[in-house]
């Protein structure tokens, strides 16, 4: 496997891949809460703290998906009948405005973990830096910031045919 090909293979499964283990990861420790507080008259704390952050994660992973599929909700269908010379200003404004936003979302981010690694806050059940899972919102938006960057690029690479998008694309 050529390094070109690993790189793809990573463009186009990192996200869903870790997201996949997180919800495998979420459903057995639900499944293991439920059997052991119903079965085994037993409370096990820890599996609601691993479920509701691997939750979490998940959640946010599919919205990077969600960006690189294109799987956001959008008027797309009223913008594909709209003459290109409308249409592709309305895509340009509005990614824009989502690429500005991240970024708003990107710099909070920031600053609200530099506050949580400033103070020690543990989780009850598993005694987890809170700052580690929180990290995730950060993690998301740079991700779908850098999903929407890499749709113009290869728009770009394809000397602009169509509107900004990458459903043509085929996984290799």
């Amino acid at each position: 496997m050529t390094r070109r090909q690993l790189l793809r293979i990573l463009d186009y499964r990192i996200e869903e891949t870790i997201a996949c283990v997180l919800i495998v990861i979420m459903s057995l420790c639900v499944l293991l809460q439920v059997i052991s507080r119903y079965l085994l008259d037993l409370g096990v704390h820890w599996t609601e703290e691993i479920a509701a952050y691997c939750m979490v994660w998940a959640v946010y992973l599919g919205a990077s998906i969600g960006v690189r599929h294109h799987f956001h909700i959008r008027m797309i269908l009223l913008i594909e009948k709209l003459p290109r010379l409308v249409s592709l200003p309305l895509i340009l404004i509005a990614d824009a405005i989502w690429v500005a936003f991240n970024l708003f979302m990107i710099t909070y981010a920031t600053q609200y973990l530099s506050l949580l690694f400033q103070f020690t806050n543990r989780s009850p059940a598993l005694g987890v830096e809170q700052e580690w899972p929180h990290s995730i919102v950060l993690i998301a938006y740079v991700l779908m910031t850098l999903r929407v960057i890499q749709t113009y690029v290869l728009w770009f690479r394809s000397g602009f045919e169509g509107l900004p998008a990458r459903e043509h694309e085929e996984i290799a």
